[in-house]
C-alpha cells in the first residue's frame, strides 16, 4: 500500500518537474519584454520624426509594421503571464505534490495500513 502512494506522490512529482520544464519560469519573458521595449522606442522615434516634419507618407507603412508587432508582443506576454499562473512554479511544486496526495492521506484504510507498518 505504501507502493501505491509512493507512486501517486512519484507521478504528481513527476507532472510538476515536467510543467516547470516545458514553462520555464525566467526564459521567455523576458527576451519578449525586451523585445516589446525596443519596438516602443521604435514607434517613439518614428513619432519624434514625424514631428520634426518627414513625410507621413513614407513612415506609414513601418508604424503600421510596428504596432502590429506591439500587439503580437503584448499578446505573447499575456499569454506568458497566464500560463504562469496556471501552472505551478518551482515554489509551488512541493504543495501541488501534496494536493495530490491528500485524498490518499484522508482515506481511513490507507492510514490504517500506514500505521501498521
Amino acid at each position: 500500500m505504501l507502493d501505491a502512494i509512493s507512486e501517486v506522490f512519484d507521478t504528481a512529482l513527476q507532472d510538476a518537474l515536467s510543467q516547470l520544464r516545458k514553462n520555464p519560469p525566467d526564459q521567455e519573458l523576458p527576451a519578449l519584454v525586451a523585445a516589446l521595449d525596443g519596438t516602443e522606442l521604435r514607434i517613439k522615434n518614428l513619432v519624434r520624426s514625424l514631428e520634426n516634419d518627414a513625410p507621413y507618407a513614407n513612415l506609414k507603412p513601418r508604424m503600421e509594421e510596428l504596432e502590429a508587432q506591439k500587439r503580437a508582443l503584448e499578446k505573447k506576454i499575456s499569454a506568458i503571464a497566464k500560463t504562469a499562473t496556471a501552472s505551478p512554479a518551482a515554489g509551488t511544486a512541493p504543495s501541488h505534490v501534496c494536493e495530490r496526495l491528500s485524498p490518499l492521506l484522508k482515506d481511513p484504510d490507507w492510514v490504517h495500513l500506514a500505521n501498521e507498518h
